[in-house]
Formats: C-alpha cells, sequence, structure tokens
C-alpha cells in the first residue's frame, strides 16, 4: 500500500526534479512536507506566485525541462494567471499543481477553496483535480508529460486529505520522447522555392525555431541558398533566428499596416510557428491577399490558423527544414560569420555594448524597449527574450531569475521604473539563492511607453495624460531593492564599465538605475 504522499514522493524522485518554484500556503502543507523529506529536490521560494510563475518559467525556457510549479489553491492561481498566460502563450512547459482543501469540506466552500480546474482553463493546456488516491500517479503522469510534449503549462488540483488516503497501486516510470516527427513528401513546396526568384520568399520564425539551435541552423543554411529573408515574428519571447546570417533581416513590426507594407514585397511567405502575433491593429490586415502562405508548425499551440493559408506543413520544424536542404541537395552549414552592424552613441549602447555576448538578455515593455532590441540583435547576442507574448507585466525580472538559476550564469535584464514594480519582490529569490542576475531599470517617473501609446492612438489629445505620473511621492528604488536584498547602483557615463563588472563579479542580484540613457 501507498499513500498520497508516498506517490508524490516517488513521481519527483524517478522524474529527478532539481526544483519546484513556489510560494505555499495552509493547503500546501501536505505537499510541502513531500518536499521537505525528499533529498534530491530544492523548494525556490518566492515571495508571490507571479514571480515563481516567472522563475519557473525561466528555468524551462533555459533548462528544456518542464518546471514543477507549486501554487497556493485558488487565491494563488489568480495570482499567477497573468506570467502563466505569458507561458501559456509562449510555449513554456510549466507543470502548475496546486493544493485543495479538504474534499470533506468543499460541500461548504469554505475559505481558500474554489473552482481551480474552470479558473485554469485560460491559461493552461490541461486541467485536472484528484478525486481519489489511486488516480494520482496518473493525474501527475498525464499532467508532467502533456507538459514535456506540449510545451505549454498543465495544471493538477490535489485537496489536502489525498496525501493520507491508500492504494495498492501505483507506479511511475520515466518516459523518453522518440519524437522527430517530419512530412514525407514536400514535393509541392520544393517546387514553389525552386521555381521562385531571388528575394521572393521570406521566412517568419517564431518561439518553435527558437527551441532548437539546429533549427536556426537550417533556416539560416536554407535562406542564403534560395536567397530568402529572415525575420523574427514579434513577441517571439527567446531568440528564433540565427543572428549571423546574412539573409537576417530583424524583428518584424507590431503594428498590422506596418507588417502588411513589409511583407507586400514577397511573393510566399513561410510562418515557421503558430502566428504572427500583433500589438496594435492600424488600416489594414498584417498579411497582404496575394501571399502564397505557408505555415509549419507541431500543431499543439492553441492559437492557430489565423490567416488563409495555401499549405500547412505539420511536424517539428527542425526535421522538415531538415528534410528540405536534403531534397534541395543543400549542406547545412552550423558557423556562419559575425557580421558587425552599425549601433546608435549612446549611454545605453555603451551599457549593453559591455556585457557579456553569452549573457542573455532580457526585456519588458519599457519606453526603451525597442532601442535595447536594436542594439542587442545588432552586436549579436545570440541569447535574447523580447517582451511577453501574452502582454502581462512583471515577466522580464523573475524570467531572469530562472535563466540565471538555470545556466549559472548572469542574466541582464532591462525594465522601466513602472514596470518593475510588478514582480520586484523577484529579487528577494536572488538573493536568497545567490543566483546571479542583474537588473537594469531606466528611471524616469512616469508609465512613459504608456503615454507614448495614447498619443499614437489619440493624435489629436492634448499634453496633459491622467494618472501616468510616477511621482509625488517618486519611487525610491535603491531603498525598496536593497531592501529586497539586491546590491544597488546608478550608472553614468563615467562609471558604466565599473558598475557593470562590479555586478559581473556578484553572485546575486544587483538593481541598476540609469538615466537619461
Amino acid at each position: 500500500m501507498k499513500n498520497g504522499a508516498e506517490i508524490v514522493n516517488e513521481f519527483i524522485t524517478i522524474n529527478e526534479i532539481e526544483y519546484i518554484f513556489g510560494n505555499p500556503g495552509t493547503t500546501e502543507a501536505t505537499f510541502m512536507d513531500v518536499v521537505a523529506n525528499n533529498k534530491n529536490c530544492e523548494y525556490i521560494l518566492s515571495l508571490h506566485e507571479s514571480s515563481a510563475t516567472g522563475i519557473a518559467a525561466g528555468y524551462a525556457l533555459k533548462s528544456g525541462k518542464p518546471a514543477i510549479l507549486n501554487i497556493h489553491t485558488y487565491p494563488g492561481l489568480a495570482n499567477s494567471l497573468a506570467n502563466m498566460y505569458n507561458a501559456y502563450t509562449s510555449g513554456i512547459p510549466l507543470f502548475v499543481i496546486a493544493g485543495q482543501q479538504n474534499r470533506n469540506h468543499l460541500i461548504h466552500s469554505p475559505v481558500l477553496s474554489g473552482n481551480l480546474v474552470e479558473l485554469a482553463k485560460t491559461a493552461t493546456k490541461t486541467q485536472y483535480e484528484v478525486g481519489r488516491v489511486s488516480d494520482l500517479h496518473i493525474a501527475l503522469q498525464k499532467g508532467f508529460l502533456e507538459a514535456t510534449e506540449s510545451k505549454m503549462p498543465t495544471f493538477l488540483s490535489i485537496p489536502m486529505d489525498i496525501y493520507t488516503d491508500e492504494c495498492d497501486e501505483a507506479y511511475f516510470k520515466k518516459t523518453k520522447f522518440l519524437n522527430q516527427t517530419h512530412v514525407q513528401d514536400l514535393s509541392e513546396i520544393i517546387n514553389l522555392i525552386q521555381t521562385s526568384q531571388k528575394e521572393e520568399i521570406a521566412f517568419i520564425a517564431d518561439f518553435e525555431v527558437g527551441q532548437s539551435e539546429m533549427a536556426k541552423n537550417y533556416l539560416a543554411t536554407l535562406s542564403e541558398a534560395i536567397g530568402a529573408h529572415v525575420y523574427s515574428a514579434p513577441f517571439s519571447v527567446h531568440s528564433s533566428a540565427n543572428l549571423n546570417s546574412k539573409n537576417y533581416k530583424g524583428i518584424l513590426p507590431v503594428i498590422s499596416s506596418d507588417i502588411n507594407s513589409l511583407l507586400s514585397h514577397y511573393k510566399t511567405v513561410f510562418i515557421l510557428g503558430e502566428k504572427i502575433t500583433t500589438f496594435f491593429f492600424q488600416e489594414k490586415l498584417s498579411v497582404p491577399s496575394h501571399l502564397t502562405l505557408i505555415q509549419m508548425s507541431n500543431g499543439h499551440h492553441p492559437f492557430r490558423f489565423d490567416y488563409p493559408f495555401d499549405f500547412i506543413i505539420r511536424g517539428e520544424i527542425e526535421q522538415n527544414l531538415k528534410s528540405l536542404l536534403t531534397h534541395l541537395s543543400i549542406v547545412p552549414i552550423t558557423t556562419f560569420e559575425t557580421l558587425p552592424e552599425e549601433i546608435e552613441t549612446s549611454l545605453l549602447a555603451d551599457i549593453i555594448s559591455h556585457i557579456p555576448r553569452d549573457a542573455a538578455i532580457v526585456t519588458e515593455g519599457s519606453s526603451n524597449d525597442a532601442r535595447v532590441q536594436k542594439i542587442a540583435t545588432a552586436l549579436k547576442f545570440n541569447e535574447t527574450y523580447f517582451s511577453p507574448r501574452g502582454g502581462g507585466l512583471g515577466w522580464a525580472m523573475p524570467l531572469s531569475v530562472g535563466l540565471s538559476l538555470a545556466s549559472k550564469k548572469h542574466a541582464f535584464c532591462f525594465v522601466g521604473d513602472g514596470g518593475s514594480i510588478f514582480s520586484i519582490q523577484a529579487i528577494w529569490t536572488a538573493a536568497r539563492y545567490s543566483i546571479p542576475v542583474v537588473f537594469i531599470c531606466f528611471v524616469n517617473n512616469e508609465y512613459k511607453i504608456l503615454k507614448d501609446l495614447w498619443k499614437k492612438q489619440i493624435p489629436s489629445s492634448g499634453p496633459e495624460y491622467v494618472a501616468l505620473d510616477l511621482k509625488h511621492p517618486e519611487l525610491s528604488l535603491h531603498d525598496i531593492c536593497s531592501g529586497f536584498g539586491a546590491k544597488v547602483a546608478e550608472a553614468t557615463a563615467e562609471n558604466y564599465e565599473e558598475v557593470i563588472n562590479s555586478a559581473l563579479n556578484y553572485k546575486g542580484p544587483t538593481f541598476i538605475t540609469v538615466k537619461n540613457a
């Protein structure tokens, strides 16, 4: 006989779970007791469920493994939903486990209960609440494997009393996926490529390409061989193309009319992933009607079939790109010459230039995002994470902590003073576990990006803005971040090298403010 606690412990051990991320509450006490008695797993504590979710997402992105996230019943799930939705739309595997009140008590709708399954449906691929202990091992296995295979968050609710119930049969196996699927007959696509002229074809690489370094190299090889251009999709979350390819043309714009104008120069466009994520609709749809439109995707993700496609190619993008190269007799290239590009002259450019090129660069929703992205792309940073795909702020700071935890190297996170407050408590987790991460915060004492967008949407509006200033009082960010355990500094044109070097020599979080970047 095994009880629920022993089953959960065996699940953690068999699947070699290194970390569990979370912010627990009373309904998680039984789960936490299991973790406390497992010598091979460490609980990474965050001060808020949203930060815990972002840290778990960063770890999953870097490690390539599903991250186990432990959150506190209905309120905790609600707190985590913004970042869970960011992960859901970004193809990031999380296995989310929440505690539920005792089943004998649920009839009374007690405090800290609720319909967790229904709430989770908006941001997870699968959802389930365990009703009996004999189902627990299957529920754990299904949730974990679904997250692994689909690369999306899944959700499991476990009532507190399940842990003491017993059953006579429950076991796990460590599962290996053999899933390199590809299309056998690509003759129509090959004929289209062979009959196209140079620069008539464009590839738009979404996050699915970024999940495989070989896919990025295959795409770069193919584009150079046939004279096609490559763009990164907006909000592709992490670097989705080889920046050293001479045919790489940067990130697509985020406004529909601008995308339409750019793509109108081509005859055929391949969307490598699920879609072109946009920020604003303006005047025209993103995809011109004259294009031959082809999608290559594994088909796991929910946001698809957004356009009238001529062809949809299912399977792993890496394998289908490899098949195209083979049929076209093109030898894959693995090393591309680094092509220098000009960058702006500014303090911001100086700071980014001083960061090691193998560091992760993370951005989120500040008025300087576009500049950071342009400079980092020109300098050929090969690990970039640009903006939350789901749109929820409070993503970049915890994501950076998770990336650093997995890589054991410094990540550099660029945020605005307003955006930083959404998840600033992630600093405490970095300090507690000596995680090396550098936060670079632009200080302008306002929600400047919202003012810019306000003006773009309503050009006739006057100079007065409502509720967009961070003054009276101003945020005392150095005091706040120091209180969470970070080293703090202000970077200027005179001292930025010293400040960055000091941060790189520190095994913990550094919070750097920048004015007039």
